[in-house]
């Protein structure tokens, strides 16, 4: 069981100290109990979270999203335990994809969410359906400096913050800074907007043009499989996927690449957003192996641009590494979104 206590500094490379208990005052006492979701292309992760005075973490499992074609299917496999006999008052349920009045259309997943059957298999009044990347957006202002690895440090200042996530695919959103407490975010599928490559990528470039038959995305190059992809161009062979962080220790080519791809895609988020509050990385096989982001050609791909590197030298970048992230940030959702959770 987790809980941590609430902190004004949202900063975690200023933190020092692991804090204890979240405090809410907007419920002033009043507890609710909350099933968080995260489905993802791989994985789909499922969080009860209880809050009153605190945010508890109550429990949580994880089932693998592929070996269901019915998302009641997939409702019907979690373990009778998890809810523990808790009358869960609200789920929030992060898609991978978008959403389209009360249906989600995710890319990687072989089925459709609709929040009428959601509340009917879960047993709730109320459903809330949101892009995941708003749960890795909001994540990013965990109080627990132990959630983060820092990759570079910066001048924060009160703003914007930008967050993409290479998983299944490539997500990517803004969080904007309302007030200081209150932060709205911005959502994007703009990981399906084509790749820049440099003039001594064009052999991969045509490779990949000659696989997907279709130009290369953001998202099938900085991702799960794109990285699979660069590992076949170079190596002419396959790895599984668990295998990615293994190869990237062994084979310095392939983690110079890796690094410089995920360097030109840092770049791109932190200038559309203008992360002047800092850039975050979260999930998939970055959040396992960040270090990677310390490799040769990371930060000078970063800060290669002659308009704008007295701005992306300021920006600060870290790698949200907590593998319930996610989770925990639909419980943030309630706490820092721009909206009263008693009326919801």
């Amino acid at each position: 069981m987790r809980y941590w206590n609430g902190s004004k500094n949202l900063s975690p490379q200023k933190s020092s100290v692991i804090v204890k208990i979240f405090t809410i005052s907007t419920w002033k006492g009043n507890k609710v109990n909350i099933l968080v979701a995260d489905i993802g292309g791989t994985k789909s992760r499922f969080g009860i979270f209880s809050i009153g005075e605190q945010i508890t973490l109550i429990g949580h499992t994880e089932l693998s999203t592929h070996e269901y074609n019915q998302f009641s299917s997939l409702i019907q496999a979690l373990p009778k335990g998890l809810v523990k006999g808790l009358e869960i008052n609200l789920a929030i349920l992060g898609i991978a994809g978008p959403i389209v009045g009360n249906l989600a259309y995710p890319p990687h997943i072989s089925f459709e969410i609709n929040v009428n059957e959601a509340i009917e298999l879960l047993g709730v009044s109320k459903v809330l359906l949101v892009n995941d990347m708003l749960l890795h957006a909001y994540a990013s202002l965990s109080p627990d400096p132990e959630a983060f690895y820092l990759v570079k440090k910066g001048e924060i200042q009160k703003g914007q913050r930008g967050i993409f996530a290479p998983g299944t695919g490539f997500g990517q959103c803004g969080l904007v800074r309302l007030n200081n407490s209150t932060y709205k975010a911005v959502l994007s599928e703009g990981g399906h907007s084509y790749f820049p490559f440099d003039q001594e990528e064009k052999d991969y470039m045509r490779f990949l043009w000659e696989e997907l038959k279709i130009e290369p995305t953001f998202d099938n190059v900085v991702s799960g499989p794109g990285f699979l992809r660069l590992y076949r161009f170079l190596r002419n062979s396959s790895i599984p996927p668990h295998k990615i962080g293994e190869n990237l220790r062994v084979d310095r080519e392939f983690r110079l690449w890796m690094a410089r791809l995920l360097g030109r895609a840092s770049k791109h988020i932190a200038l559309t957003y203008l992360a002047i509050e800092g850039l975050y990385i979260s999930g998939g096989v970055v959040a396992k192996n960040p270090w990677i982001l310390k490799e040769y050609g990371f930060l000078e791909e970063f800060l290669k641009s002659k308009a704008m590197v007295h701005l992306l030298e300021k920006i600060p970048i870290w790698v949200i590494k907590d593998e319930l992230a996610t989770l925990w940030g639909g419980a943030y959702y309630l706490k820092f979104g721009p909206f009263d959770v008693k009326e919801e």
